[in-house]
């Protein structure tokens, strides 16, 4: 007489066959995710989110100016190279301003751009200036040698620069013009290309 009921021993295979196929798959997910932030190109807006409380969140569109256009924040960074710098001090110039950290897979695929752009229009009174946030000192220092990163660049102890640009991800590009208002901002790696856009607007 068949009782309708299925073996234990179909039971566990069953069980083992469903257990690996879900391993299978969520490891497919965890290596498709990896990798699409991995290979992201400059041109993906995908940043790495951040623990940090936004003061501007939602001002802007990507990449689009703001309605407001409000006034930059001041503040001062202390420099890698152990100089101070405030962003008052650098009012007449357009300033690039690129919120980073070492260990962001998108911070890395932009550095080599933002320092060839860079490359191309120091020479046309431009400052870029790089800061670098939740991050550990000598990684950050590395950073900085392995991209060959010849900008300004200083690092945001408290999150109070971070706090006041409204940075929520990075990388994140804020463009400042030359009176000290934000033009724009770039949430995630920005192409080269879509830059010197931004910058040519501004000088």
């Amino acid at each position: 007489m068949h009782s309708g009921l299925e073996p234990d021993g179909r039971k566990r295979k069953r069980s083992l066959l469903w257990l690996s196929i879900s391993g299978s798959i969520l490891l497919l997910v965890t290596f498709v995710g990896w990798a699409a932030t991995n290979n992201a190109p400059a041109d993906d807006p995908v940043a790495v989110p951040l623990n940090v409380e936004s003061r501007e969140a939602g001002a802007f569109l990507q990449g689009g100016s703001s309605r407001r256009i409000p006034v930059s924040t001041d503040f001062t960074l202390m420099l890698f190279d152990g100089k101070k710098l405030a962003l008052s001090d650098l009012q007449g110039k357009p300033v690039v301003l690129n919120f980073w950290a070492s260990w962001c897979p998108p911070c890395r695929a932009e550095a080599r751009g933002l320092e060839r752009v860079w490359q191309a229009y120091k020479d046309k009174d431009i400052i870029f200036l790089g800061v670098d946030i939740q991050d550990n000192e000598a990684d950050a220092r590395a950073f900085l040698k392995e991209f060959g990163v010849t900008y300004p660049n200083g690092q945001d102890t408290t999150n109070e620069i971070a706090f006041g640009y409204g940075v929520s991800g990075i990388p994140t590009t804020v463009l400042i013009t030359r009176d000290g208002r934000v033009a724009r901002r770039w949430v995630g790696a920005i192409g080269e290309k879509q830059l010197a856009v931004f910058i040519e607007e501004m000088l």
